[in-house]
């Protein structure tokens, strides 16, 4: 194809896979000390409405225990985030973008410059006079049915590492050194898998379209999902309820529905009471141990190395502006659209931490 008719490919393709689905989000508080998250000033057109006026806009609902709520009024709604990463990897293919599927096993380090100080330095001092340069991985070549997985481990050479492997990039991470060496190299990237539930009910009496994204004062979260009295939900749980999960495998624990999800929904929508679940699912989140924010930026000694991770179930919406931040450092050396020095790595070494200034 000619580069005019790619574009016109490509362009089709996106309008075609970003339909968005318009829905008004409200996130409700129970404490006028947590009213100062809802207001921005960064353009995003949302309303304020207090105890009456949410009950006026919601009669299906129960707001007794609400001091205020915010109310999306544009420019919101969902979409289905897997055909948004294909897309960008159809286009990326276009560009040139070679993908391997592989699995990472480790990395290589070599020395700075050929003259080799391995005599006269100890292991521990030796860390210092080397790079990164190797990715080593496991290839697996997709021929056909089944998978040919008993290749065996090769070194990919790169001046260049980016770990946005999710909830196992603090795994990767390990595989380089992070958290097990000496100085700073004893700092680990403490990125983890975090289990997280959703659940799909059927509730004939439900509310339809004037149903909002609704996100609870107590972590939990539901929207409606079509136009058949389905609705999705699950919890964003807190600290103390998050270590008592177990984060092993990716069963569903219906009792944690039953006992932290149904009864808030119950009492917040009084028709959520007869519901019936059709569907259900686990998946996993990458946490930030530290202060749950992201870490994005160069790794304070080895600047060679770049990671991207740590959003906490908000990797599609914050993920998509990171990449390109981490673009302008490739590109133009400076970050020119959005400064995230404070998502740097580099902070947990000064002892500061990032919390969100917005709800």
């Amino acid at each position: 194809l000619t580069t005019k008719k790619k574009q016109t490919q490509w362009c089709k393709t996106i309008k075609c896979r970003r339909k968005m689905h318009p829905h008004f989000y409200s996130a409700l508080s129970f404490k006028w000390s947590q009213v100062d998250f809802f207001v921005s000033d960064l353009g995003a057109k949302v309303k304020l409405l207090n105890n009456d006026e949410l009950q006026l806009m919601f009669p299906f609902m129960r707001f007794g225990d609400i001091v205020l709520g915010s109310l999306g009024s544009e420019n919101e709604g969902v979409f289905d985030g897997w055909q948004l990463l294909s897309a960008f990897r159809e286009k990326n293919i276009t560009l040139g973008v070679q993908y391997i599927k592989a699995k990472v096993t480790g990395f290589l380090y070599e020395w700075n410059n050929d003259q080799s100080p391995a005599k006269v330095l100890s292991e521990r001092d030796q860390w210092k006079h080397k790079s990164l340069r190797r990715l080593v991985v496991d290839l697996i070549f997709i021929l056909m049915e089944p998978q040919v997985t008993d290749c065996a481990p090769r070194a990919l050479y790169s001046y260049l590492f980016i770990n946005c492997a999710g909830a196992w990039s603090g795994e990767v991470a390990e595989m380089a050194g992070f958290g097990l060496g000496e100085e700073i190299m004893s700092v680990p990237i403490p990125v983890v898998a975090r289990k997280r539930y959703a659940f799909i009910f059927h509730c004939p009496d439900g509310p339809s379209l004037d149903m909002p994204y609704l996100f609870d004062p107590s972590g939990v979260w539901c929207r409606r999902e079509g136009l058949g009295h389905l609705y999705i939900c699950g919890k964003n749980p807190s600290w103390e309820e998050d270590n008592q999960i177990d984060h092993s495998n990716l069963d569903v624990d219906y009792d944690y529905f039953d006992t932290k999800i149904w009864p808030v929904l119950a009492a917040r929508v009084p028709s959520f009471e007869k519901l019936k679940i059709k569907n259900s699912w686990a998946y996993y989140v990458d946490r930030n141990l530290y202060d749950n924010s992201a870490i994005i930026g160069p790794h304070p000694f080895h600047s060679n190395y770049y990671h991207c991770g740590g959003f906490d179930g908000m990797a599609l919406q914050h993920g998509i502006p990171a990449a390109r931040a981490l673009m302008e450092q490739f590109l133009e050396g400076a970050y020119v659209s959005i400064d995230l020095r404070d998502f740097h790595l580099s902070r947990m070494l000064r002892g500061k931490t990032v919390k969100p200034e917005c709800f």
